[in-house]
């Protein structure tokens, strides 16, 4: 085995660890909380409720 094997080998190495690395990084990223919209858990409103102040009916029922 010369370098050219050596070098090569460690090149395809290197490629598969931070590819498997960046697959962990973005799994751990999608999995946090704060990375979602604020939004994305709350009922759609119209504008007509939000122009009148209108509370969304699971709001209402807490008060």
């Amino acid at each position: 085995m010369d370098t050219s094997d050596t070098i090569g080998s460690l090149m395809f190495f290197t490629l598969i660890v931070v590819a498997l690395i960046a697959v962990v990084m973005l799994g751990v990223f999608l999995q946090r909380r704060s990375n979602r919209h604020p939004m994305a858990d709350q009922p759609e409103r119209n504008a007509a409720e939000i122009e009148a102040h209108v509370m969304p009916e699971r709001d209402r029922n807490h008060r």
